[in-house]
């Protein structure tokens, strides 16, 4: 019995396929999308001590699920990820991934400090804006409503996998 004939071209477009659903995939379970809010998170922090000046840098420069419009989130932004019963790592729904417990805001306290969220303990701190030990980047975006949902349809179908 022969093997029906299969072009290169066929097999090319199925890896091409594949490997867009790995990539796609892998950007879908890179980002949160807060159903409380609307807004859209990274799930994983910059994973190092960072200062605010260079925290709200790497947000401004990260691109990540084909976004390139992330920012350092408001002291309200981040106080609204809070969930007190959350099973994940510090009161947070479970996809975050954080590396220590203080993401910093984009709100500044005065003109030396800024202020940031201590997941562990629930509650903002404030600190000097060339403070790093803990404090981390996290970022965020504002989705447009045509993305909020295609991100939710891929998220929907993910969880189905």
């Amino acid at each position: 019995v022969a093997a029906p004939f299969v072009s290169s071209a066929l097999i090319a477009s199925i890896v091409e396929g594949l490997e867009y659903e790995r990539i796609v995939g892998e950007q879908i379970r890179s980002v949160y999308l807060d159903p409380e809010t609307g807004m859209l998170w990274t799930t994983d922090d910059n994973g190092r001590d960072i200062d605010w000046h260079r925290a709200a840098t790497y947000c401004k420069g990260l691109v990540l699920a084909g976004f390139e419009d992330w920012t350092l989130p408001s002291l309200e932004d981040l106080e609204s990820l809070l969930r007190p019963m959350a099973k994940g790592n510090y009161n947070l729904p479970g996809k975050f991934q954080l590396t220590a417990c203080c993401p910093w805001s984009s709100t500044k306290k005065d003109e030396e400090s800024a202020w940031n969220f201590n997941f562990q303990f629930s509650k903002p701190f404030s600190g000097s804006v060339s403070y790093t030990y803990d404090h981390r980047a996290l970022c965020m975006r504002v989705p447009l409503e045509v993305e909020r949902l295609l991100i939710e349809t891929l998220q929907k179908e993910a969880r189905k996998k």
